[in-house]
């Protein structure tokens, strides 16, 4: 060998005369010749084995892509059947078509289902195609041991299979092989795009199928606009009552129901809004939930929850021990923090597992309504606690400035609260109460930006 010859010119010429005999050079020469074939077939192997692993998972993609030709087929042949199903089905079908053992038995499958879908696709001439490359590339892996001798009977068997389904296959070259490998795995992402839209498809038709539809009538109208009136009416009524009660006014002595209307202008809008949003929340939360029932019962599996969902089923519970170690380290009770996971806790986790649903006709709407006002009234608790503690602490932020008449000067150390149509109510710091003063004391009221 060539690199054998030139150590032993060189060694001759400058070391050999001096040191060794040649007889000596010669056993090093053969040790090192024998050394470096063994090295040499070592590696040859191993980029054998290594591109033979290559092949066989170009072959093990052909196989899926011919599995998922025929999942594809029955979404249009039985559209009608369970995801899990036709999937079964289709191993079934591919396992046949390549002339594998199926070792899973499936019982929801039956076997004149799997004789005539398999009709169907041995009628498909690029099924065929798929089906001889699937015998080729199993023929191209013997091939690349059969240079270091192994038996070709396993080559050749393979290569008769790929031209019996498909009589113009043709064994593979790296050139072709490479071409093939290309067609392949566009192929497949292709196919499985379209398997993805159609799962999409299927989930979303099932689901729609298992959601009561909501129709919109004239008296859906007329018990929304009558509900939407009497959270406006009730609106001002509770946030008046309860402040000023809270400070031991009652509200009935000093307010009419116009009082309670023009007080629900100011009180409404925030509730409203984050009504609105909490109602899309919700929906989309509703909506997922339907999405993953659906997807358990097309693929009968348990979806796993994520991290996501983990964090939002124990939020409540995360709330209620911060406020029981608030209480505990500060004394002091968080009810703002408190309401809000009692809230999730009832009309997301208790409510809906109540038994009495299953006597309604269509549950959602009754359920949506619930959950509108409970959340609505929720919002307004928050609201009166909140603003109690800003008058109380001496935050409350109003831009009414109050100048007074002669005989009621003594009241502008006080703060400003609210107004109706008769009085005016002030904090008494000192105190700790309200004051309820005619408005015939007023002189003028300025508002000025917070």
């Amino acid at each position: 060998m060539w690199y054998c010859m030139l150590f032993e010119n060189i060694y001759c010429n400058c070391f050999g005369r001096l040191f060794l005999p040649s007889v000596i050079i010669n056993m090093i020469l053969k040790n090192i010749r024998h050394y470096i074939g063994t090295l040499m077939i070592n590696l040859a192997l191993s980029l054998s084995v290594l591109f033979a692993r290559h092949v066989i998972r170009l072959r093990r993609k052909c196989s899926n892509l011919i599995f998922s030709k025929v999942y594809l087929e029955t979404f249009s042949k039985y559209p009608d059947e369970m995801l899990s199903v036709n999937l079964d089905l289709s191993a079934m079908v591919s396992s046949k078509l390549l002339g594998l053992k199926d070792d899973e038995e499936s019982s929801n499958v039956d076997d004149k289902v799997v004789d005539e879908l398999y009709d169907v696709m041995i009628a498909h001439n690029d099924i065929n195609i798929l089906m001889s490359n699937y015998h080729l590339l199993t023929a191209f892996t013997y091939h690349l041991f059969v240079k270091m001798g192994t038996s070709n009977d396993n080559y050749n068997e393979n290569i008769d299979k790929a031209k019996s389904v498909y009589n113009q296959a043709e064994p593979l070259d790296d050139k072709s092989f490479k071409i093939l490998k290309k067609s392949i795995k566009k192929d497949y992402l292709d196919t499985r795009k379209i398997i993805k839209q159609k799962t999409k498809k299927k989930i979303e038709s099932e689901k729609i199928k298992s959601i009561t539809p909501i129709k919109l009538t004239s008296a859906n109208a007329i018990l929304a606009a009558s509900l939407g009136s009497t959270l406006f009416l009730i609106s001002g009524y509770l946030y008046c009552a309860n402040l000023l009660g809270y400070f031991d006014i009652n509200t009935s002595d000093f307010f009419t129901i116009s009082d309670y209307v023009s007080s629900s202008t100011d009180v409404i809008l925030a509730s409203l809004i984050s009504t609105v949003i909490m109602f899309f929340f919700m929906m989309s939360g509703y909506d997922d939930l339907i999405h993953t029932k659906t997807h358990e019962k097309q693929f009968n599996t348990k979806v796993e929850d994520k991290l996501s969902d983990w964090l939002i089923e124990s939020l409540p519970y995360l709330m209620i021990i911060l406020v029981v170690f608030r209480y505990f380290t500060a004394k002091e009770i968080e009810w703002s923090l408190l309401s809000f996971a009692l809230f999730i806790l009832i009309i997301f986790k208790w409510m809906p597992r109540w038994s009495f649903w299953k006597y309604i006709e269509n549950p959602l709407p009754v359920i949506v309504s619930i959950y509108g006002v409970f959340f609505f009234c929720g919002n307004i608790a928050l609201k009166i606690h909140g603003d109690i503690e800003d008058i109380e602490e001496g935050k409350f932020k109003d831009n009414h400035m109050v100048t007074w008449t002669d005989n009621y000067k003594i009241y502008n150390k006080h703060s400003y609260i609210m107004q109706n149509t008769s009085y005016v109510f002030l904090y008494d710091k000192e105190n700790n109460g309200v004051i309820v003063i005619p408005k015939s004391g007023i002189k003028s009221i300025a508002v000025h930006k917070i």
